[in-house]
């Protein structure tokens, strides 16, 4: 649904047969939402500290997402052809979003403004804006192209999903009453080991610890994403949890992130009590 920093929709292919395994889904830090818009069949409950994606998903059916919306969206912004427009519009948009003023385009508009961020970088301050910097456009030109609407306008269409979303702590929301028996819980939090993309949230390594424990105090059925190693730093913590359960290496590079030269040496994975 959105191109956001982290999303882990390239790792679906790994994790699709222990997902299958199981008739709930839980996503504790949902994010983007990325691998839950591609589940069919599933009873999904949601959750993330940003109110934004919970919220469009328990509101997606009252959107309008055909492709005259995304035309006069742009064109109201002058099809984003000068940098100013991206601003007055990220300005318009954190208005609406700060006064929950989630109505029928709402979904288009923030689309387009995540499209048009730079390096892909979803990120909100301390006051709750939504602060990214402009990819950017030859002025004069068109940031969308008309034949673009169809496509964007398709896509969202088609998500369908049954499931239940919360916006809150991500130690508040796993106090809930869980069926663990017919669920596996995805868990992506911000990685300790980044470099603090996202900066609004609270999460630490303290939060990191108490989730460790939810998990072996509850044998749950988890697939945990983090970094075990990043430019020589080790997660200790994670790794001395990891190390009772299977481990799937994802990637040993990471080139993401704004103003960042060359690549980064980590070590990505998911860790399972899965087979």
């Amino acid at each position: 649904m959105f191109n956001w920093l982290g999303k882990k929709e390239k790792y679906f292919g790994s994790i699709e047969h222990l997902l299958n395994k199981f008739k709930i889904v839980i996503d504790p830090m949902m994010g983007s939402a990325a691998i839950l818009t591609k589940l069919k069949g599933k009873e999904i409950i949601g959750n993330d500290i940003i109110k934004l994606v919970p919220t469009i998903l328990n509101k997606f059916d009252t959107f309008d997402v055909s492709i005259e919306t995304f035309k006069n969206v742009c064109n109201s912004f002058n099809n984003f052809s000068k940098k100013s427009d991206y601003y007055d519009f990220r300005t318009y948009w954190n208005l609406k979003y700060t006064t929950n003023n989630f109505d029928s385009i709402f979904l288009v508009e923030t689309f387009l403004l995540f499209k048009m961020c730079s390096n892909s970088v979803i990120r909100f301050n301390k006051s709750d804006n939504f602060n990214s910097g402009f990819r950017g456009v030859i002025e004069g030109t068109p940031f969308f192209k008309n034949n673009d609407f169809s496509k964007y306008s398709k896509g969202l269409s088609e998500i369908k999903m049954n499931g239940k979303f919360y916006v809150e702590d991500v130690i508040v929301f796993l106090e809930r009453d869980f069926d663990f028996e017919n669920s596996i819980f995805i868990l992506d939090p911000p990685y300790v080991l980044s470099n603090g993309a996202f900066a609004a949230n609270s999460y630490t390594i303290e939060k990191e610890k108490v989730i460790y424990d939810f998990i072996l105090n509850n044998n749950a059925n988890f697939i945990f994403f983090n970094f075990m190693r990043r430019n020589g730093i080790e997660h200790t913590d994670f790794i001395n949890f990891a190390k009772d359960f299977n481990t799937t290496l994802l990637s040993t590079k990471s080139c993401t992130g704004q103003n960042r030269n060359g690549t980064s040496s980590v070590s990505e994975c998911f860790v399972t009590n899965l087979d």
